[in-house]
This record gives structure tokens, C-alpha cells and sequence, in this order.
């Protein structure tokens, strides 16, 4: 699954022109507003973007890659302790959820982290995870 940059993260998306409320009353943004917020996303661009590359680096190099790339598994340092599988697990889930915004991401990083972790030979889930 490959992840999009949430459209609040998009200044140009975002229209902060003037707007009227209820009463017909003109509403007008603070000086400077369009810059801050051109700023705020900027900054949370880069702050996507290292969420994402840690995401890759999760999947390829600690965990030996995706499912999708069995040749991946042999290459890069691959978790050794099933324990740690699961703290993995986790940790990757979590990053999953984070990049798809606030919907979620539908359990999608919970279950790929699972077949990467089966690709291993370790089943995780609730509590310690058991070698295969």
C-alpha cells in the first residue's frame, strides 16, 4: 500500500480566502495567516515524509522487506529474537495508521507486519509471539 500525502498538508488545497458566517458577517483572517499555515505544512511534509522512510526502513531493513519481494528476505539484518518481532509489529502498525491520516489505514499495517513476520517463521499477535 502506498501511502498519500494527507490534502491538509497541501497549502494549495486549502482555500483561507475570506468567508462569510452565518448573519452575512465577513470573517477576515489574521494578517500573515496563509504564510503560517504554508509554514505549518511545510513542516509537516518533512515530518510525512521521515514517517514514511522510516516505514521503508522498517519493512526493508530490519525487517529483510515485503512480502511481495522474497528475494529482500535474505538481504539486510533480519530480527532475530521473537520478542522483538512483536515490539516490530507494533511499532510498524502504528507508523501504517499514521500515514494513512485520521481514517486509518483499516488494520492494513497490523497484516502486512504479520505476513512479514510469517515470512520469518514467527507468528505474532496478541502476547509473545511463537517461533514456527
Amino acid at each position: 500500500m502506498d501511502y498519500r500525502l494527507p490534502d491538509v498538508l497541501e497549502p494549495r488545497l486549502v482555500d483561507l480566502n475570506q468567508r462569510h458566517v452565518p448573519g452575512d458577517d465577513l470573517v477576515l483572517e489574521p494578517p500573515g495567516l496563509a504564510d503560517r499555515y504554508k509554514a505549518a505544512c511545510e513542516y509537516g511534509q518533512l515530518l510525512w515524509a521521515e514517517l514514511a522512510e522510516t516505514r521503508r526502513y522498517l519493512r526493508d531493513a530490519i525487517a529483510g522487506g515485503d512480502r511481495a519481494d522474497s528475494s529482500a528476505l535474505d538481504a539486510g539484518p533480519v530480527i532475530a529474537e521473537s520478542q522483538a518481532w512483536q515490539q516490530w509489529a507494533e511499532r510498524y502498525e502504528h507508523i501504517c495508521s499514521a500515514l494513512a491520516g485520521r481514517s486509518g489505514d483499516a488494520g492494513f499495517g497490523r497484516s502486512e507486519a504479520t505476513l512479514i513476520a510469517r515470512s520469518h517463521g514467527v507468528e505474532i499477535g496478541e502476547g509473545i509471539p511463537r517461533q514456527e
